[in-house]
């Protein structure tokens, strides 16, 4: 077994995510779709695009690598603002709230997270979604512990 794969089966303690920094590529895909179904007279936005297109790029470099601990992009501070204002309209509901809560969820748990502190500000989003919605959605993942067998904060 190699030292990757033996990483992958610790058991992991996650002390500091953000529910929008922590989207898989999978995660957005989904987001997007759901997004669409719940809004069909909203145009996709360029900046959605944009962000797809860049993480693809970014996830090419990434499997391309050859050493053998994975390496990061680096990235400025013009890209991450601009990809967190495209994943902020891909979470502009309570709906699509909790659909990143679950992935996010998921994919923790199937990297042997054992305890995550997920972290979010809640926004409200004229039309869309109040503060409070948020909160009450955000708060609503404690059911993900029983599911994933993690402990949540």
């Amino acid at each position: 077994m190699n030292l990757l794969a033996k990483i992958r089966q610790l058991a992991k303690v996650e002390l500091h995510a953000h529910l929008n920094g922590s989207l898989s590529e999978a995660a957005l895909e989904a987001l997007k779709k759901r997004r669409q179904e719940l809004f069909p007279n909203e145009e996709t936005r360029k900046e959605i695009v944009v962000l797809f297109n860049e993480r693809h790029v970014l996830a090419q470099k990434y499997l391309n690598a050859t050493a053998c601990l994975p390496r990061f992009p680096t990235y400025g501070f013009d890209e991450d603002f601009a990809a967190f204002a495209a994943i902020h309209k891909l979470t502009d509901h309570p709906d699509l709230i909790a659909l990143a809560a679950e992935h996010v969820v998921r994919e923790f748990a199937a990297d042997n997270v054992v305890y995550l502190e997920l972290r979010s500000t809640p926004r409200a989003v004229e039309g869309k979604m109040s503060k409070r919605q948020y909160v009450e959605v955000s708060s609503s993942i404690d059911s993900y512990s029983i599911v994933y067998h993690m402990v949540l904060y």
